[in-house]
């Protein structure tokens, strides 16, 4: 094979059990027999900010306590709360007497005392959990806004009227690709380009304060129904974990487990951020990963992170590997708005930590991505090696390449085996 193939997660309640809190007396819970009037928020208030106060006291409760009041009820010092709030990724509050924390906040608080108190779990083990949910919640909270937001958009261009072959803003449409600067990398739709102005002209004007807040009201309405989903997507998740965890003796979890390990990287990604819109961005981002986790979870594998224009993923074997990376390139080939994809693999101990992949496996597949040109799969010499003789796949070793770190590699390219018709 030619070198330019390269290019460079019934009995005593659990202290942890559900947070479900009554605000049916949260304002009296927030008002001391003593305290000084209320002044009315809204007379001074603008009206979105009013409305954002009211979204989270539907949620959590009235924001009615500040970290004095937190301490006094919980018995807990403010500094030591505060780190459990800045590790769900909040800033703090300007002063202890701020009334940011709502009754919610402080029933979790109170349950993560009470689960300390166990001593099944340390203080820092709590923090690292405790940062790990607000990581993966904070990116699906964002998902799930942007979501409605799209369709409500998407709803509204579909009452408007058909477009205007007279009107400007589809003319822009036309009018996009007229200056040079050269072809689209790889095999995406110049109609993409075409619609560059006309789709951020449209959504710039759709997305409107009413639309907003018709957007967070319905994500309100939605968060009794898609609750416990999330909590059983959770379970489902960890049960596998557990069942993985326990199917792997302990030796080859110190060391860290044989597993496969790819890396799947769109070709041209920085050329299309400069000439498509955000929104079709977002649009093939989005698209990407749908594409990436069916195939990816069809296989077996597991979806490590996404990054925007790449996907990082592993597979307990090579086999499976091979399969999710190929049927990645066929399954982008086939559609014309999406740009090639180069990939590379890699086998050996990976090392797996807080949700995330490390080791000397996990670099060599990033390096060969790398090397890779677009529509092409390479591996290292330890996947190869488990990849000899098995159906559906041929490879041809390559000159051997330098990578950064880790030396001289042996590498090969990965193909499918043309499939044979019956009587040929």
């Amino acid at each position: 094979m030619p070198d330019e193939l390269f290019d460079e997660p019934t009995g005593v309640a659990s202290p942890m059990a559900e947070v479900r809190v009554s605000h049916e007396s949260d304002e009296a819970l927030c008002q001391p027999e003593d305290a000084a009037p209320v002044v009315d928020a809204a007379a001074d208030t603008p009206a979105d900010a009013v409305e954002a106060a009211d979204a989270v006291a539907r949620l959590l409760g009235p924001a009615c306590l500040d970290r004095t009041d937190i301490a006094a009820n919980t018995g807990i010092p403010p500094e030591r709360t505060l780190r459990f709030w800045q590790a769900l990724g909040f800033a703090a509050a300007p002063t202890d007497t701020d009334a940011r924390y709502t009754p919610a906040d402080e029933a979790a608080i109170k349950q993560v005392i009470a689960y300390l108190a166990t001593g099944d779990i340390d203080e820092e083990m709590a923090l690292a959990m405790t940062r790990a949910i607000a990581r993966s919640v904070g990116r699906l909270a964002s998902w799930q806004a942007s979501l409605v937001m799209e369709e409500a958009v998407r709803s509204q261009v579909m009452a408007d009227e058909e477009p205007d072959a007279d009107n400007p803003t589809d003319q822009a449409a036309g009018d996009a690709t007229s200056e040079p600067g050269g072809a689209l990398p790889g095999n995406l739709s110049a109609t993409l380009a075409r619609e560059r102005e006309a789709d951020e002209a449209l959504w710039n004007r759709k997305v409107s304060p009413e639309l907003s807040r018709a957007a967070g009201e319905r994500l309100l309405g939605m968060v009794d129904d898609i609750e416990p989903m999330i909590i059983y997507a959770w379970k489902r998740h960890l049960a596998a974990t557990i069942g993985r965890l326990m199917t792997n003796d302990a030796e080859s979890e110190a060391d860290g487990a044989q597993r496969s390990v790819g890396f799947a990287d769109m070709v041209g990604f920085t050329t299309l951020v400069r000439r498509l819109s955000e929104r079709q961005l977002a649009r093939l981002v989005g698209q990407f990963e749908v594409l990436a986790s069916e195939i990816v979870a069809s296989h077996g594998g597991q979806i490590v992170k996404m990054l925007g224009d790449e996907v990082v993923y592993v597979a307990d074997t090579p086999g499976c590997a091979a399969a999710i990376a190929l049927d990645l390139l066929e399954a982008v080939a086939q559609d014309a708005a999406m740009p090639d994809l180069r990939i590379g693999m890699a086998h050996g101990p990976v090392l797996a930590h807080l949700g995330d992949v490390f080791g000397t496996t996990v670099n060599r597949a990033s390096r060969l991505t790398n090397l890779a040109q677009p529509h092409t799969v390479v591996v290292d010499d330890s996947m190869a090696s488990h990849l000899q003789g098995a159906p559906g796949v041929e490879m041809s070793r390559l000159p051997p390449r330098a990578l950064r770190g880790l030396g001289m590699t042996v590498v090969w390219h990965l193909w499918r085996a043309p499939q044979v018709q019956p009587g040929s």
